[in-house]
This record gives C-alpha cells, sequence and structure tokens, in this order.
C-alpha cells in the first residue's frame, strides 16, 4: 500500500539529509587543531608607526585646544549680548513700568 512517488521522495530526502550531514562534520567548526601568529615588527615600520601616531595625538590635542577656545570665545559673546538685551529691558519696562504708590 505504500505509494512508489512517496518512496522515492523519501529515499531522495534521506539522501540529501546524509550529503549535509556529512558537509557539517567536515567543517572547520569541528575541526581540532592549534594555530600559532607570529608577528615580526621591527625597525623602520615601528618608528614610522609610532611617529604617526604621535602626530596624531598631537594635532588631537591642538584641535582640542582651539575648539575649547572658540568655544570659551563664543560663550563670552553670548553672556556679552545677554547682559545687553538685561539692559535694554529693564530700559524698555522703566518706561511701561506701573507706578508704585508710597506710603
Amino acid at each position: 500500500m505504500s505509494d512508489p512517488t512517496l518512496d522515492e521522495n523519501l529515499d531522495r530526502l534521506d539522501g540529501l539529509l546524509r550529503q549535509a550531514e556529512s558537509i557539517t562534520r567536515g567543517s572547520p567548526a569541528h575541526a581540532t587543531g592549534n594555530a600559532t601568529v607570529h608577528v615580526n615588527a621591527g625597525g623602520l615600520a615601528v618608528w614610522v608607526a609610532a611617529t604617526a601616531c604621535a602626530v596624531c595625538m598631537a594635532v588631537l590635542l591642538a584641535g582640542a585646544i582651539f575648539v575649547a577656545a572658540l568655544l570659551s570665545e563664543h560663550g563670552r559673546q553670548l553672556q556679552d549680548l545677554r547682559q545687553r538685551d538685561d539692559v535694554f529691558q529693564a530700559y524698555f519696562n522703566a518706561g511701561y513700568a506701573p507706578e508704585q504708590e508710597t506710603e
């Protein structure tokens, strides 16, 4: 009572599953071994890299000082504008302020 196409499909599926299983067993995730890394750096390359790093740090520091000076100047100018605005506001309010009764 078995269906021949069903049996063929099951056999083909079983074959595909076995093939996939054999591929995953051979993957590097299941491999064992030792790996070593040797870095042979020295001489001129190290000096060039260290100098480039030092130059980048110096430029970063100089830029930070420059930006801090700009922000400080901007803050001072903003404070001056606010103070001037307060003076104008007090002048305008003095003309429109209601008179106070003295006892």
